[in-house]
């Protein structure tokens, strides 16, 4: 259909015929401008719902991430302050005995 109107639409943009007798045509040309307008808006649309989706599942990622990152952050603080904790208990219960640590 769309073919056929735009081949028409090219031979009489080339014709030497007067304007009345394309009216038929420029009609069928603005009918069709609109239907494809309006699939266009349908497919923007649904362009649009799908971004936003994975936008929002891509934000979720993320912070779960931060969190991730953040946990591993205070596992390493908290693994080297048991460390520390137990090379001081270790330290004070070999002095206590009297032993060199």
């Amino acid at each position: 259909m769309s073919d056929d109107l735009v081949k028409r639409a090219r031979h009489n943009a080339q014709a030497d015929m007067p304007h009345y007798a394309s009216v038929g045509l420029i009609e069928e040309m603005a009918d069709r401008i609109e239907e494809l307008e309006g699939q266009l808006k349908t497919v923007l649309g649904r362009e649009t719902s799908i971004l936003r989706y994975y936008d929002a599942k891509l934000d979720a990622a993320e912070a779960k991430l931060a969190k991730a990152v953040r946990l591993m952050e205070l596992s390493v603080e908290l693994a080297t302050w048991n460390t520390t904790l137990l090379d001081d208990v270790i330290y004070f219960i070999a002095e206590l005995k009297g032993e060199q640590y």
